[in-house]
């Protein structure tokens, strides 16, 4: 997210913990080895991010909280150096995120050169290998600018098209009806062109439903529990048998 990035191991935590999170939190459909995978991967990114100039909020020796681009400039140790960051929940860690992308495509420019990137390609197929149809070789696509054909080769591919966005109908009404957290355009294409192929979906029966508020299509984020919104008080002092106005 923009506030938080949203599973950071560290060195408090242990990596069965955190798939006993997520079994609990997806009432055991998951797979054990992929969580436990990336949990034992993750906080390597995470300090990658670091290293390329996000921002993370740290503690610093007194345990105080330093915002991220304070925690730069006082040259705080960095996570990677035994640097602590600062939680919003357990297995959450505060950044600066305003400039997430610019920052991660900055590292792949610097990585791959500008002649290996290309942009605004629109991939709409892939392509198998001839001698093993059970591997992928390539994909094809076309500018969204230009009229122009791409067909790429690889040998090996990571595919991040994002989810699917109103396969389900909302429970919003009138003008919210429209709107949706993550943006309409992500269509599926993550799921469909593997599956195209062969390729075998894992978890398609886990679904992911967010909690939501009213007159809010955002995500129940970073600055929510940390500020404690307005919603939680009122909620707090109903319990209590506190007024609204007192305290």
């Amino acid at each position: 997210g923009s506030s938080a990035i949203n599973t950071y191991i560290g060195p408090e935590n242990k990596i069965a913990d955190y798939v006993k999170m997520v079994r609990t939190d997806l009432m055991g459909i998951i797979r054990e080895d992929l969580v436990y995978s990336l949990g034992a991967h993750v906080d390597q990114s995470v300090q990658d991010f670091q290293d390329w100039g996000l921002p993370i909020w740290q503690k610093d020796a007194e345990g105080h909280t330093v915002d991220g681009q304070a925690a730069k400039d006082e040259g705080l140790p960095r996570l990677a150096d035994g640097g602590k960051c600062v939680r919003s929940g357990r297995w959450q860690c505060m950044i600066n995120g305003e400039s997430y992308k610019v920052i991660v495509a900055e590292a792949a420019k610097n990585a791959l050169g500008m002649d290996n990137i290309y942009e605004r390609v629109f991939i709409v197929k892939l392509l198998t290998d001839k001698a093993n149809s059970n591997r992928v070789c390539g994909a094809v696509g076309f500018s969204v600018r230009e009229h122009k054909a791409y067909v790429f080769k690889c040998k090996a591919m990571i595919i991040a098209c994002g989810g699917v966005v109103n396969v389900f109908r909302p429970r919003s009404v009138g003008e919210g009806q429209g709107r949706a957290w993550y943006p309409v355009w992500n269509a599926g294409s993550t799921y469909a062109m593997p599956a195209e192929i062969g390729a075998k979906m894992v978890l398609m029966e886990n679904r992911f439903v967010p909690a939501r508020f009213k007159d809010g299509y955002g995500p129940v984020g970073a600055w929510f529990f940390v500020l404690q919104g307005a919603g939680h008080q009122r909620l707090r002092r109903r319990l209590h048998g506190q007024k609204l106005g007192s305290g």
